[in-house]
């Protein structure tokens, strides 16, 4: 799918979101408050969870089921109003992207012709015509921009005509990975690879400072992840340099500097590239003590905090893309936080510990 960049630039003006802006700032009223997550932690049963969330609108029953069910929901809402929807598909495609992996690695057990030139061309293999995507559907996210079964259909029956040709590529280049290694991580590579790039051409093509700010910051938070990952397995440079994300305000050279620089150095780097703020403390500790049992999900819970307060410039305005982008991602961080509670009160995590888990509301 092509735009032109111009036609792009022009549709995104805060002029064309007086509706959206309006339908938003009603919606927010169905946003958990902070004494409402407070209900959600203090819960001591999945009902009463359900019961907090069914008062804000959720549906009841199952509250898996029903927080799917919600995030569904307000996607579709977003699609109906944004006038420009590539800012709903910069956002969902991961979801897609993650699904293709499921796919890739599920029909990969009946791909056995390995491929030894790297420069040969790699087509996707025939698979069994009787093969089915039931059993894969835990592993699916949704919503997505194509439907997970047609996406596991699309690639079983090499049929690229009925998904985006984007999606179909990332398709061919992660069997490609997969037929030239044997290596799951290979494959989960190109694709991640891909998906950065493909949100990145959109990002660039709407032109919207407070979107292009938030997406920047998100992929140099995960490109951290990353590196503090590498240094601690000691996976080398040259792994760190395929896993990373392409794109970043950090260039190669500086990641790989990053990856033998002291704690130090290294915290002067992230100070300078990224708006850590008021969480410099929290990522000192991380930075020294990443590795250690706990602090890969603190750092997860310090990268949510950071997008939370780069989402917080969007209550000042008055109408513009920023409003319902805004209002989409803190939905995505309150079910986020409910995920949190339900699953540490399943596993009999005490309320305290819960909290010190959870983001903070925005």
């Amino acid at each position: 799918m092509k735009s032109d960049d111009n036609a792009r630039n022009n549709a995104v003006n805060p002029e064309n979101y007086g509706y959206a802006t309006g339908r938003i700032r009603a919606l927010e009223a169905g946003l958990l408050s902070s004494a409402d997550l407070s209900r959600v932690f203090d819960a001591r049963q999945p009902e009463d969870i359900s019961r907090v969330v069914q008062d804000k609108g959720y549906k009841s029953g199952d509250v898996e089921a029903a927080l799917r069910d919600k995030m569904t929901e307000t996607y579709e809402v977003m699609q109906q109003i944004i006038p420009d929807a590539a800012f709903v598909e910069a956002l969902i495609l991961f979801n897609d992207t993650h699904n293709l992996k499921v796919v890739l690695k599920h029909l990969s057990a009946w791909w056995i012709k390995k491929v030894e030139d790297t420069d040969q061309q790699v087509n996707i293999p025939e698979s069994d015509g009787a093969l089915t995507w039931h059993g894969l559907e835990s592993a699916f996210r949704i919503p997505a921009i194509v439907e997970p079964e047609v996406l596991f259909r699309a690639i079983r029956d090499r049929n690229e005509t009925v998904i985006p040709e984007w999606l179909w590529q990332l398709a061919e280049e992660g069997t490609a990975a997969w037929l030239r290694s044997y290596d799951t991580g290979s494959m989960d590579m190109v694709v991640d690879k891909g998906a950065w790039i493909r949100a990145m051409e959109l990002t660039r093509m709407l032109n919207n400072q407070f979107f292009s700010g938030y997406m920047k910051l998100k992929q140099n938070l995960i490109s951290l992840e990353i590196l503090l990952r590498c240094r601690s397995l000691k996976t080398g440079r040259e792994y760190l340099k395929q896993a990373l994300p392409p794109v970043s305000s950090l260039t190669a050279d500086e990641w790989m500097d990053a990856y033998e620089a002291d704690s130090q150095d290294l915290l002067a780097l992230v100070a300078d590239k990224m708006n850590i703020g008021k969480w410099f403390s929290d990522a000192r500790s991380i930075l020294e003590t990443y590795g250690k049992p706990g602090t890969a999900a603190a750092y997860n819970r310090i990268a949510d905090q950071i997008l939370a307060d780069w989402l917080r410039g969007a209550a000042s305005v008055l109408r513009g893309p920023e409003v319902p982008v805004s209002y989409l991602l803190r939905r995505e961080l309150e079910i986020k936080n409910i995920r949190i509670a339900l699953t540490c009160l399943r596993n009999g995590v005490s309320a305290a510990q819960a909290r010190e888990l959870a983001r903070a509301a925005v």
